[in-house]
């Protein structure tokens, strides 16, 4: 069906090939996962297969016909489907509806086929309620499942997903192992890129871009921190959107020297309460006492870069806040997170998600901030980029920073945090030990949480 012979790709500011050489074929019907650190090419291959760029060199055919030199792209992309790795890059129209009927649209669909299949999406990806809710409202995990309805909503022959768990809850990871495996009944083509390692396992084929690696094992030394010491003061918050309460009566406070998890459903408050805390929302009600600088990465992390280069980027905060030496804290904070010095020139904008995340946190360290926020920090980073995040929060604890991690990976919480705070969706939240979350199933099904092991060993992807 799909066929690569000798590919060959660099990019334009590369000075040797990203891909070069690559060669497989993929059957009808067949599952491959595609694995590899972050750089190594797989989002850029993913564009290649659909037609999106084109390879310096080498032959790309699909059903005998090659593509690669930008020819026979019609008859291509009518049938793939393709889910971006930011969700946001594959987003054309304003409501969740209209995403949906986008792409049948554009095929010519019938109108009351159409509708049907809005409906069946809507039903299957759990959007019923937020149907003619504008996008740019909706939550990381919200748009994630909206792409994705939108990226099977014409019945592709040909499914590409890039990395999409990354931004999905537990119950969005339910729903898209199992709509994996419905298009595999229905004889998909499906090319899944992915960091997690258990996912891929389920693939019948694994293609390797770069040396895999094992899930990271690192924990911190987590200790209870004195209550007298707080760096943040919440008290009695309330906040709404729409009309809808997205925190009421909320009291929360931040000690140095510890990490706290914020976890919960998508759309339950996570990155609204993280936003109040660092004074980009302001509460309906309530006071707010900080101790000292807060500081915010960004659940999507283009949205924090616009400089030229990616230096210039993370030298921003710095010198605008005129902190001493402040290119001296923007190489240091890059060193940090581990960003490679072949890069530092670069456009934020020409990095793959997972490096560009790290840009993000290197532009946040470098305000050496008192409390940090992080919204999914993880998300899209492999487990070189995970391991150095563990590393990175346990330095910050040493130095009596507070940290606060926004997260759907509860393996990742429980490495670093002691307790958590797990909202509800309905305006309430409950503090919790981490340990006490681990080991009861019970309370994360609860709440809508739940681990790895709950999807892939107690078969729930296959439930629905």
């Amino acid at each position: 069906m799909l066929s690569l012979r000798d590919i060959r790709f660099t990019h334009p500011s590369a000075d040797k090939p990203l891909i070069e050489g690559l060669s497989f074929d993929i059957a009808s019907g067949e599952y491959v996962a595609v694995v590899g650190p972050n750089g190594s090419g797989k989002t850029t291959l993913a564009l290649i297969i659909a037609g999106v760029i084109r390879p310096d060199s080498g032959v790309v055919e699909y059903d005998g016909r090659d593509y690669s030199s930008g020819e026979n792209l019609d008859f291509l992309r009518r049938d793939v489907g393709f889910l971006f790795q930011d969700p946001e890059d594959g987003i054309l129209t304003t409501s969740v509806e209209r995403e949906l009927a986008f792409a049948p649209e554009n095929h010519g669909f019938a109108p009351e086929i159409i509708r049907e299949r809005i409906r069946e999406l809507a039903v299957e990806f759990g959007l019923g309620k937020i149907l003619q809710k504008p996008l740019d409202e909706l939550s990381g995990g919200e748009l994630e499942r909206t792409a994705f309805a939108g990226a099977i909503s014409s019945n592709p022959k040909i499914l590409i997903l890039d990395e999409p768990e990354s931004y999905l809850d537990f119950s969005g990871k339910v729903r898209l192992y199992a709509e994996i495996d419905r298009q595999r009944r229905m004889g998909t083509s499906i090319i899944h890129i992915t960091q997690c390692l258990r996912a891929s396992a389920r693939a019948d084929r694994l293609i390797s871009l770069g040396r895999m690696e094992c899930e990271p094992s690192k924990s911190i030394n987590i200790q209870d921190v004195r209550a007298e010491s707080p760096i943040l003061e919440m008290e009695d918050i309330s906040f709404a959107f729409d009309g809808r309460d997205v925190l009421s009566g909320f009291n929360f406070a931040m000690n140095r020297g510890e990490c706290v998890a914020l976890l919960g459903p998508s759309g339950a408050g996570k990155t609204t309460f993280a936003r109040l805390a660092v004074g980009l929302y302001q509460p309906k009600s309530g006071r707010i006492k900080r101790h000292g600088r807060p500081g915010l990465s960004f659940q999507f992390p283009a949205r924090q870069l616009f400089s030229e280069s990616v230096l210039d980027d993370v030298l921003f905060g710095p010198k605008s806040m005129g902190i001493p030496d402040p290119r001296n804290a923007a190489l240091s904070a890059l060193e940090q997170v581990g960003f490679p010095h072949s890069k530092f020139s670069a456009s934020p904008f020409a990095l793959s998600e997972g490096e560009q995340r790290l840009a993000g946190l290197a532009g946040v360290l470098a305000t050496q901030p008192d409390f940090i926020f992080f919204d999914e920090p993880t998300a899209a980073l492999d487990v070189h980029g995970q391991a150095r995040f563990l590393e990175i929060v346990d330095n910050l604890l040493k130095q009596d920073v507070a940290v606060a991690i926004v997260t759907h990976d509860l393996e990742i919480a429980e490495k670093i945090c002691s307790r958590a705070i797990v909202f509800d969706g309905g305006g309430g939240a409950v503090e919790y030990r981490m340990d006490a979350i681990m080991s009861n199933g019970d309370l994360r099904r609860s709440y809508g949480i739940g681990t790895l092991d709950d999807i892939f060993e107690g078969d729930l992807c296959v439930s629905l």
